[in-house]
């Protein structure tokens, strides 16, 4: 890379200064050019001394050099490090706050003391009431089990029964049941079965009452059977007789061909429906509900009023069982001048399910 050229600089020139020797150049054979003398060299630099100053215009960190060099103790001088000695000999001792750290210390062991003996009252606190726990628990599993024996005992009797007096024993509402008992046997036979076992044992609750118990047992001869029982308050186990059986009036199909006239209590299945015929066509008045029942082939249509406390009721129950059928127990006739094949008259609801939790007279 080209070296840059050497810029002009105009120097100052002093006419007093003696002016330099003139240089005779020479000249070798081949033409090259010797110096023919040394070049004086220039005069000799002269050293600059500090100004003198006195000791007392030196900072503390500015020591002596020939001090230094003699060897002085630098120890002995008024070093910075020492400025602030007066200051920390007048600042007292905090002692206050010492006092303050030991009624800390004197509080949190007082705080542990009082912790210790709270934790042992609430260590025998917690055992006292582990032990009534168990005690109830123990109680009630001594309660539990004479209950199931009780159920055992009142289905067992139930289904090894061999006449109407041995089953009103162990029934529930058996003055009501007995005529209906007195009838039903009348058409079916009584059949006692042997008792084997007792495969389903539920607790439900009906209308707020917590007594009652579904069960399912089998027989010796290989048949099964369901039942409700109510406990009753004073521990008695009873048997559901009407619920057992399905007890009707009368054989639905032969209910359903001979239109009878007279109110009867019919356990059925129910299901909103829109057949509007004859007297009943005024869909605005009345609500139609198709009826069936168990072991039933034939299908009636029941009729009320839209607005009747009835009416109210079985819409509810509709509803709360998503539009699907609802089992209950519905008193109905057919008057003489109904013109409806299949018409009939729904008059009461007797129950919202196939079992009186009360008496229907109650």
């Amino acid at each position: 890379m080209a070296r840059d050229p050497e810029k002009a600089v105009l120097r100052v020139v002093d006419e007093s200064l003696p002016k330099p020797q003139e240089v005779v150049r020479l000249t070798s054979n081949e033409g090259g050019v010797m110096r023919s003398a040394a070049t004086p060299l220039a005069a000799p630099l002269a050293r600059l001394e500090p100004e003198e100053r006195t000791t007392e215009e030196r900072r503390t960190h500015e020591p002596d050099y020939e001090s230094i060099a003699e060897g002085t103790d630098l120890a002995a001088l008024p070093l910075e490090d020492t400025w602030n000695d007066e200051s920390i000999r007048s600042r007292p001792v905090p002692w206050g706050w010492f006092a303050l750290i030991g009624l800390g210390c004197v509080a949190a062991v007082g705080w542990s003391i009082s912790s210790l003996v709270s934790n042992r009252h609430g260590m025998d606190a917690a055992r006292t009431n582990a032990i009534t726990a168990f005690d109830r628990e123990e109680q009630e599993k001594a309660e539990a089990e004479v209950t199931v024996d009780r159920i055992v005992a009142s289905t067992r009797a139930y289904c090894e029964a061999g006449s109407i007096e041995k089953l009103l024993a162990v029934v529930r509402h058996p003055e009501r049941v007995r005529p209906l008992m007195e009838d039903w046997y009348g058409k079916h036979p009584l059949k006692s079965s042997k008792f084997d076992s007792l495969n389903l044992f539920q607790p439900i609750t009906l209308e707020s009452r917590g007594s009652f118990w579904m069960v399912s047992c089998s027989m010796k001869d290989g048949r099964k059977r369901r039942m409700l029982l109510e406990e009753t308050e004073g521990g008695q186990v009873l048997v559901d007789w009407e619920t057992e059986v399905c007890y009707q009036p009368m054989d639905w199909d032969e209910y359903c061909r001979e239109k009878p006239v007279a109110s009867l209590d019919f356990r059925v299945r129910i299901l909103e429906d829109n057949y509007y015929s004859h007297e009943f066509s005024d869909s605005n008045r009345w609500a139609c509900y198709q009826l069936s029942a168990l072991n039933g082939d034939q299908v009636l249509y029941g009729y009320l009023d839209r607005r009747s406390a009835t009416g109210q009721q079985l819409r509810e129950l509709q509803q709360a069982n998503s539009g699907r059928q609802v089992s209950v127990i519905l008193r109905i006739s057919r008057p003489t001048d109904l013109k409806s094949p299949r018409g009939v008259v729904i008059e009461r609801l007797m129950s919202p399910r196939w079992t009186y939790v009360r008496p229907p007279d109650a």
